[in-house]
């Protein structure tokens, strides 16, 4: 594998490993690693992408919503 110096002079011929070292380095500065905390968001994102509790969900909200339109439209 060539890779372009800097100066854009001669190309650098990388070992394998080089590479791999390389990699290594970009990720140990980029990656970060740790616990994730769910957040109420993500529930509820969980939740409604499965059929058997999404559907349950989308019925109580199109019920909630018919709900509190109907009653400022004066329709119940």
């Amino acid at each position: 594998m060539a890779v372009v110096a800097a100066g854009g002079a001669e190309p650098m011929v990388l070992s394998s490993d080089a590479r791999w070292e390389i990699v290594d380095l970009i990720t140990r500065r980029t990656v970060t690693y740790g616990t994730y905390k769910q957040t109420l968001g993500d529930v509820l994102g969980e939740l409604t992408v499965k059929p058997l509790t999404g559907i349950p969900v989308a019925v109580a909200a199109l019920f909630a919503f018919w709900s509190i339109f109907g009653s400022f439209a004066g329709a119940s």
